[in-house]
Order: structure tokens, then sequence, then C-alpha cells
């Protein structure tokens, strides 16, 4: 969420164009066993 008007217009043009580039995560990923401790800790839930 953004607040302040300004913020948001010099932003936007950002995020817009983050978003044309992107593509979406597939849904069927695994993490291979010797990253999941990385990914399943506390931090990472607190981090993002």
């Amino acid at each position: 969420m953004v607040l302040d008007p300004s913020f948001y217009r010099r932003m936007k043009p950002i995020y817009d164009d983050y978003l044309a580039h992107s593509q979406p995560v597939a849904t069927n990923v695994t993490i291979g066993w010797a990253y999941r401790p990385l990914f399943s800790g506390a931090w990472v839930r607190q981090a993002f």
C-alpha cells in the first residue's frame, strides 16, 4: 500500500514495466532437498 500520491506516480511506471516483462511462476516447481532448509525457516516468513 502506498499512501503518498507523488511516490505512487513515480513508482507506477516502474511497476508496470516489471509486470510487462515478468513471467508467471510455475506452480509445479520443486525446491531441491539441499535448498529446502533455506526456504523453510521462520526467517523467510519474517523477511518476506
